[in-house]
């Protein structure tokens, strides 16, 4: 027992703890949210429709006419349940299917541990008293949410396993705070006008009707 605790002591005094370990294997918070704004940028879509996205359901497919190019499925629930689609090419590391396969794979050990844990509460809902089983059912429904998600990512201040969801403004907050700390290192005259996260939508579009030739 002295040995552990010593070894534990040694392990905190060498600046060392378990949080900002799991942050350099896993995504972080500004990790998913960067990659989040870079596929609004790329796509066109808007942050409901990626955070969406349902990695137990096959969303990303080679294109039918061009084996080097994929087509990213995604749906619209605003519109209907209208489906959107992006293209791009598979090789391009900032393309949208890129970023989100790259996170699938980096944090599939995560989702088994959501899995994992999912499974245990399933076990203890079934054997809980009736009026403990609506709180372990809603848990559980938030662990699948979680599931689902190809934004998972760990954090250096909070424990356990987060992701993205449409009911939060983090990534907004996110976004201001970075282009906040951009323009702290700017001259005064290449400041940064504050953006929100659709602005992207805009840039996107704009992008798109400029390399066209201005067609609709």
């Amino acid at each position: 027992l002295w040995k552990k605790v010593h070894t534990v002591r040694k392990y905190y005094e060498l600046g060392y703890n378990h949080q900002e370990m799991l942050e350099g294997r896993y995504p972080s918070g500004p990790d998913v949210r960067a990659a989040l704004l870079l596929c609004m940028a790329t796509t066109g879509w808007n942050p409901a429709v990626l955070l969406g996205l349902n990695v137990q359901e096959p969303f990303i497919e080679t294109h039918p006419k061009d084996p080097t190019r994929y087509i990213l499925r995604g749906y619209k629930a605003r519109a209907g349940g209208t489906e959107q689609i992006s293209e791009g090419l598979i090789k391009t590391q900032g393309s949208a299917a890129t970023v989100i396969k790259t996170l699938i794979v980096r944090t599939a050990p995560l989702r088994a541990q959501l899995v994992a844990q999912a499974k245990e509460l399933r076990q203890q809902h079934d054997a809980a008293a009736p009026a403990d089983r609506d709180a372990i059912a809603a848990e559980i429904e938030s662990i699948e949410e979680g599931i689902r998600s190809p934004w998972l990512y760990v954090s250096a201040v909070l424990t356990g396993i987060h992701w993205l969801t449409n009911s939060r403004n983090e990534t907004a907050e996110f976004l201001s705070t970075f282009i906040r700390e951009i323009n702290l290192r700017q001259a005064p005259d290449r400041q940064i006008a504050d953006l929100k996260p659709t602005d992207l939508r805009d840039a996107y579009a704009a992008h798109i009707y400029n390399s066209n030739g201005g067609s609709i």
